[in-house]
């Protein structure tokens, strides 16, 4: 179980499934919000967290069960996801 804080700087806990998969990306920085409100949309899909928004490192929390739905939505969304510079 991990503690996290929200936007709103509220903290809850959230226990990570043991089949949770993790998948660091980098994208444009001006895309993270983007690809977290389409996460949010997909639910139970990922959960993305921002590591550093300067450089667009994220990090997707993924069940493995659904990795084959994730990694074809990310191949779709890939070209509206920025270059990085």
């Amino acid at each position: 179980m991990t503690l996290q804080r929200n936007e709103c700087g509220a903290e809850h806990r959230r226990q990570e499934r043991p089949a949770d998969q993790e998948l660091y990306l980098r994208i444009a920085s001006g895309q993270i919000a983007f690809l977290k409100f389409i996460f949010e949309g997909y639910d139970g899909l990922a959960v993305l967290s921002t590591m550093d928004a300067d450089t667009g490192l994220v990090r997707l929390l993924y069940p493995a069960s659904r990795g084959p739905e994730l990694f074809s939505l990310l191949e779709a969304l890939a070209p509206g996801l920025g270059r990085i510079a």
